[in-house]
């Protein structure tokens, strides 16, 4: 009996503000066919999916990051089957933005986590089933501006859009022995 192997690859940041250029079309390839050979296709979307009809926030991951809607299309063609979006760029074009970028990917049909409507939608594991293996993907910020943070609505409050970020508490145990 043979052993089934299930490849999985992430990339790093996609981070792209303009279209692929004409001249990139052989490197283009060569990423598309390493990506293609691989059964799971990961990436991280370090940007926002509007047409800068959205100001800019006062605050920004580095610098703000905003790609046109109508360049996702080369992104897409590289294949990718997962676009990871908690990051540090996710509200450079504030609540709005972040929403046209949610918006802008569920156009396309592409699955995507990490941010979202509410912190339950931003937190909640994306399942994608290849050649019989079903994967379940989570994307977390842990460089967030406190404002970014996704929200649950409570009786009152409406959900807060945001990111899924990082939450752990850190507590240490130590006898008495240690104490004195």
């Amino acid at each position: 009996m043979s052993k089934k192997t299930f490849s999985v690859t992430s990339t790093g940041d996609s981070l792209f503000v303009a279209p692929f250029p004409k001249e990139y079309a052989k490197v283009n390839k060569g990423i598309k066919d390493f990506l293609n050979s691989c059964d799971l296709r990961l990436t991280n979307l370090e940007t926002n999916l509007s047409d800068f009809e959205y100001p800019a926030n006062a605050y920004s991951g580095g610098t703000w990051l905003n790609t046109k809607r109508e360049y996702l299309k080369d992104l897409i063609d590289l294949g990718f089957d997962y676009y990871g979006t908690a990051n540090n760029h996710a509200f450079d074009y504030g609540e709005n933005g972040l929403l046209s970028t949610i918006d802008a990917l569920d156009e396309k049909g592409l699955k995507h986590g990490g941010t979202g409507r509410s912190l339950s939608e931003a937190s909640a594991p994306v399942i994608i089933e290849k050649d019989g293996v079903k994967t379940a993907v989570f994307a977390v910020d842990t460089s967030f501006e406190i404002a970014t943070k996704a929200g649950n609505p409570s009786k009152i409050f409406k959900a807060r859009p945001g990111v899924n970020y990082l939450r752990h508490e850190t507590c240490y145990k130590v006898s008495e022995k240690e104490l004195n």
